[in-house]
């Protein structure tokens, strides 16, 4: 990958190095989200509802299917935050995140955190989406 990046930045490494940690950090949200370690299969899905993309609701808030509704909750400042992120956006957003993380810390299981351990996160990821992914809405 970033070899790629160099081709497409060539003489810009801080650019290359900025967009490859981007990606880490966006992949590493995939992996964290639910819906991307399960599918619904049943008699209305016999193929997979393909991580709920498939599973229509009714047009609200701009999500119009039950991923899009988890990734509205994921990426809900995204289009608030002022770029570039200065001291002063970060000033501004980081109440956000610290809030976010104090009311949901209790719902994570550290143990299964441990450095750099995907298949953990995943597997983790994977029971909070059998568990309560669909709960409600079927």
């Amino acid at each position: 990958m970033y070899t790629h990046l160099m081709e497409l930045y060539p003489g810009n490494e801080d650019v290359a190095k900025s967009f490859a940690l981007r990606l880490l950090i966006h992949y590493a949200g995939d992996i964290a989200q639910p819906l991307h370690n399960i599918a619904r299969v049943d008699n209305e899905y016999p193929d997979g509802d393909k991580g709920a993309n498939s599973f229509e609701l009714p047009y609200h808030y701009g999500a119009d299917e039950l991923h899009a509704v988890w990734d509205f909750v994921i990426y809900e400042w995204h289009t608030s935050i002022k770029r570039p992120f200065t001291q002063s956006t970060w000033d501004n957003f980081q109440p956000n995140v610290t809030s976010t993380y104090e009311n949901n810390i209790g719902n994570v299981k550290t143990e299964n955190y441990s450095p750099m351990d995907f298949t953990a996160w995943t597997l983790q990821d994977f029971e909070i989406a059998k568990e309560t992914v669909y709960t409600g809405v079927t």
